[in-house]
């Protein structure tokens, strides 16, 4: 079985869940890692997609927007 690999939008990225993931050889990818910063929660998602990632956000209510559209 494959490994969970969150991606971290801009509101996730600086949480210390980042920090205590990387510190357990999490594989965790931020949008600053994937050069994605500043891009809309739609192009956030297909990148989470493509990359077979799950994405991690606070901004519940812009991802909930994206995914029923």
């Amino acid at each position: 079985m494959n490994q969970i690999q969150p991606y971290f939008d801009e509101d996730a990225m600086h949480s210390r869940l980042v920090t205590a993931l990387r510190s357990r050889c999490v594989a965790v990818v931020t949008v600053m890692d994937a050069g994605l910063t500043a891009v809309s929660g739609k192009e956030q998602l297909a990148f989470a997609t493509e990359h077979s990632c799950v994405p991690y956000t606070f901004n519940v209510s812009d991802f909930y927007r994206v995914h029923t559209q």
